[in-house]
Parts: structure tokens; C-alpha cells; sequence
């Protein structure tokens, strides 16, 4: 919701820096930049060392016309249906019970009350907000794949989007995981970044990426009639994530580990 005012800024702190309320509700949103100038900065910023935080899940970003370094880029994908319903269990979790201020600025959906959104079940919300759902920005893994291109623009992205994002996930990606496939995705990463992962050990950080304890009403499943709707809706990043899997297992089997 706040993306359009983002498109043209980036903003960022040091390791102590304090996040406010609105960059905090920003943070579940895909930001974009259009202009060449905030691209320009951003890439320069990467380029001079240093820790920095970005209030936003900023869209991959190719450097290459603007500095001479291109970062290491890694990333992570999970099955689209899930990664939403995910979003939701998150959402409601901040809104009814720990009210942290990332989500002070997100609105219950209109068509609920306060007292049905927090009592309810999650078919329940998809069921009221199912009419009003726009697809093209609900396939977040798309747009961030595709990075800062007009063809990845929320408003009619498409297919041209799709490739632009596997031809970024294949050629500017120095690894890309599978949550499904987490320790063989882990195993991969050693591999391939030994320099930075030498000592990971994946079995057991594969094992320890799940909040256990983390229950809310929301946690019910959701109706196969809905996942099927959510798969229609999410069909880009449904293709992305397929192809994700074949790039991982590729790689897996080439190392040895298949």
C-alpha cells in the first residue's frame, strides 16, 4: 500500500539505527525503484562496505550498469499458496496479540469487524476478502526476482515478468533455496559460497528455522476450493517456484548430493 510513495526512495540506517512505525508497516510490501538515480545511489551505497538496513523488501536490483561490483545475491523461495497464507497467520498474529508496531498501520479488511477478523478462521478472512484480492501484486516472488524493470511493474506484469525473473534467478544468483528443500538448498549454499558458509551445518539449521511454540486461531486449514483459487491468482510465482526446484535439484545432483 505505501509502494507507490517508495518508488523513488530508499531509505536505510546503520546497524543502530531506530525503524519507525511506517517503515516498519512498509516492510511487508515489494518496493520498486523506477528511477535511475535511486538505483544509481543504492548500488553505490552497496559498493562502500559496511552493515546497512533496509526498512522494505526491495526488489533484486542488477548493478552492473551503474558500478563495476555486482553484489552477491542469494534468495529463498517457498510454495506461493503457503508464502501467502503465511502473510496472513503473520498479520493477524501482530494485529490480535502482540501488536508490534511493523503492522500499527495495516487495516483490518473492511468487510470484518475488529472481533471477526481476531476470532476467526482464515477461510473465514479469505472468504471476505476474496472479491477485492488484485493477483498481479500478490505474486511478490515474481516481482522481487524480476527486479526494477517496467515489465515487472504491479499494474500488468505478466509473463514477460516471469522470464525476466528466471533469466535473473539463473544468471545474477549465486544461490537460490528452497524452503520445502531447505537442508539440500543449505548443502548447496556451502557448496557454492565456501567463503562466507564453510561452517554452516544444514541438518541442523534446516531444523531450526520453524517458531514451534508460535500458535494463533488463524492456523487452520485453508479449504481446497480457496488453494485452488490462490493457485489461479498466483500462477507467475507458481512457475517461478517450479523452476526453482529444478535449478536447486540441478545443482544438488551435480554436487553430489542427489
Amino acid at each position: 500500500h505505501e509502494q507507490q510513495q517508495a518508488q523513488h526512495h530508499v531509505r536505510s540506517a546503520g546497524p543502530s539505527g531506530g525503524a519507525t512505525q511506517q517503515q516498519e508497516a512498509e516492510a511487508h510490501a515489494v518496493v520498486l525503484l523506477h528511477e535511475e538515480n535511486a538505483q544509481r545511489e543504492l548500488c553505490q551505497l552497496w559498493t562502500t562496505g559496511g552493515a546497512h538496513i533496509f526498512f522494505t523488501h526491495l526488489a533484486m536490483l542488477d548493478c552492473m550498469p551503474f558500478v563495476q561490483r555486482q553484489p552477491h545475491w542469494v534468495g529463498l523461495v517457498r510454495h506461493p499458496v503457503d508464502q501467502w497464507i503465511s502473510t496472513q497467520y503473520a498479520v493477524h498474529h501482530c494485529i490480535c496479540q502482540t501488536h508490534d508496531s511493523w503492522c500499527a498501520n495495516i487495516s483490518i479488511p473492511v468487510q470484518l469487524t475488529r472481533e471477526a477478523y481476531c476470532e476467526g478462521t482464515l477461510n473465514d478472512l479469505f472468504v471476505a476478502i476474496q472479491p477485492t484480492l488484485n493477483p498481479l501484486p500478490m505474486n511478490v516472488q515474481t516481482l522481487y526476482f524480476g527486479g526494477h524493470h517496467p515489465q515487472c511493474d504491479q499494474s500488468r506484469m505478466g509473463s514477460q515478468c516471469l522470464e525476466l525473473a528466471l533469466y535473473n534467478m539463473q544468471k545474477l544468483f549465486a544461490w537460490v533455496g528452497v524452503l520445502e528443500e531447505l537442508e539440500l538448498s543449505l548443502k548447496v549454499l556451502r557448496v557454492t559460497m565456501p567463503d562466507l558458509f564453510a561452517g554452516l551445518d544444514p541438518t541442523s539449521a534446516a531444523k531450526t528455522h520453524k517458531n514451534e511454540h508460535d500458535r494463533t486461531v488463524h492456523l487452520t486449514d485453508l479449504l481446497p476450493e480457496y488453494r485452488e483459487l490462490l493457485t489461479k491468482y498466483l500462477r507467475y510465482d507458481l512457475a517461478l517456484y517450479e523452476r526453482a526446484k529444478e535449478f536447486l535439484l540441478k545443482k544438488a545432483g551435480a554436487c553430489g548430493f542427489l
